[in-house]
C-alpha cells in the first residue's frame, strides 16, 4: 500500500480483454511472472469491486495494479476491443461508456500467488504499435484474459479516465459524470433509519466476503473493508446541514463465547472517522454517500486476530439542518443508527 501509493502518477490499471480465440496454444513461448491480488480497495465508476469473487480477478505485479479487460471493464470503461488472429489485439477509445457488472462466479485467494504470461500476439493502441518487451510494466494475459497495463500516460493522455487514490479509498478509475461526479452503487448490510428529514443507512458492503449460515459477513484475514453511511432527503424541499456532522466508527472484537449485544465483555480495537457529512441536499431523493476503509490492523498497526468483531457509530449524532429558512436538527441516537451494531466474523 505504502509503496503503490508513491507510485501514483505510475499507477497501471489492467483491464483484461477476453478473447475467445485467444487459448493456451496461442502463448506457447510467453514468459511467465508472478502476480498477486491487490489487498486495497479498488473502484471503477464508484463501484468497489469485489475481487474476492470475481472471475477474472485484478491483479498486482511490480507493485502496480492490472485490471482485466472484459467486456464488462471495457463497455464500463468506454473502451473498445477488436481481436483478429492475424493482426492480433486493438484498443481504442469510445465516447460511449456504460454500466459496470461483474462476473462473481470465481474464488480466489488474497495470500495466494498467480502466474501470468507475456503474451507476444501484436497490440495496439488508438492505432499505435506497443512493444511489449520494452514495457517497463508489460502486457499480461492471465486465465485467458489479456490484462492490459494503462500507466498515467494510457489513462489521461490516451484514454481521458479519471483516476484518485488515497489511503482510506484506494484506487479509483472510471468515466466521469459532469452532473453527479463519481457514480455510487452501495450494497451493504445494515439498517436504514427513517428519519425526518433525511433517512439513513449505515452498513458494511459485503463485497471481498462469504456469508455464514446465520447470515455474517466473513472475511479473509488481511482484506480490506468497506463501511458506509448515507443520508437521503424525504421532503419536497430544500435541505441544508448548517454544520459539518463527524461520524466516528468503532470496531470492537466479541470475546469466544461473549455476547456482540454485551459491549462492557468486548475490546475496542480500532476507531476512525467518516469524512463529515455537509452541504445541500437539493430536492426530495437526494443522497449523499459517505464511505471509509479498514485495512483489518488494530490502533497500532497489527492485523487483528480471527473471530468475531462489531462495528458501531459513536453516538449521539446531531444534525443540524436549515429546511424552509428554518433552523432544526434530527439527532440519531445508539438504538436508532446502530441496533446492536454491525456483525462480520475475520475467518
Amino acid at each position: 500500500m505504502k509503496k503503490l501509493s508513491t507510485k501514483l502518477m505510475t499507477l497501471v490499471l489492467a483491464l483484461p480483454i477476453f478473447m475467445s480465440s485467444i487459448t493456451p496454444a496461442s502463448a506457447q513461448t510467453e514468459l511467465s511472472v508472478t502476480a498477486k491480488l491487490p489487498q486495497f480497495p479498488v473502484q471503477v465508476n464508484g463501484i468497489l469491486i469485489d475481487t474476492k469473487h470475481a472471475k477474472y480477478p485484478l491483479l498486482l505485479y511490480k507493485d502496480i495494479t492490472y485490471f482485466p479487460m472484459t467486456w464488462d471493464y471495457t463497455r464500463a470503461l468506454g473502451l473498445n476491443v477488436g481481436w483478429d488472429p492475424a493482426s492480433g489485439l486493438e484498443i481504442n477509445q469510445d465516447a460511449l461508456a456504460n454500466d459496470w457488472s461483474q462476473d462473481s462466479s470465481g474464488l480466489n485467494d488474497f495470500q495466494h500467488s498467480y502466474e501470468a504470461v507475456l503474451p507476444t500476439y501484436s497490440i495496439r493502441v488508438n492505432g499505435q504499435s506497443i512493444d511489449n518487451a520494452q514495457e517497463e510494466y508489460p502486457i499480461l494475459n492471465f486465465r485467458g484474459i489479456t490484462y492490459f497495463p494503462m500507466t498515467w500516460r494510457f489513462t489521461h493522455d490516451t484514454f481521458h479516465l479519471n483516476t484518485n487514490w488515497d489511503a482510506m479509498s484506494g484506487f479509483q478509475i472510471g468515466t466521469f459524470d459532469k452532473q453527479e461526479g463519481w457514480k455510487t452503487t452501495t450494497r451493504e448490510v445494515g439498517t436504514q433509519i427513517r428519519g425526518v428529514p433525511l433517512n439513513v443507512y449505515w452498513g458494511v458492503n459485503p463485497n471481498n466476503a462469504d456469508t455464514s449460515e446465520d447470515g455474517n459477513v466473513i472475511f479473509d484475514p488481511g482484506t480490506t473493508m468497506n463501511f458506509h453511511f448515507s443520508a437521503t432527503n424525504i421532503k419536497d424541499q430544500l435541505v441544508s446541514v448548517t454544520k459539518p456532522v463527524s461520524l466516528e466508527v468503532e470496531i470492537s472484537r466479541v470475546p469466544e463465547g461473549g455476547s456482540e449485544w454485551d459491549k462492557s465483555t468486548q475490546e475496542l480495537v480500532w476507531t476512525g472517522r467518516l469524512p463529515v457529512l455537509e452541504g445541500d441536499f437539493a430536492s426530495k431523493g437526494s443522497t449523499k454517500t459517505l464511505s471509509m476503509f479498514w485495512d483489518q490492523k488494530n490502533s497500532n498497526g497489527v492485523q487483528v486476530p480471527t473471530g468475531k468483531y462489531i462495528t458501531r457509530l459513536k453516538t449521539p449524532i446531531f444534525i443540524s439542518y436549515l429546511s424552509n429558512n428554518e433552523d432544526n436538527f434530527e439527532v440519531l441516537d445508539e438504538t436508532s443508527v446502530n441496533r446492536g451494531g454491525r456483525v462480520f466474523i475475520v475467518k
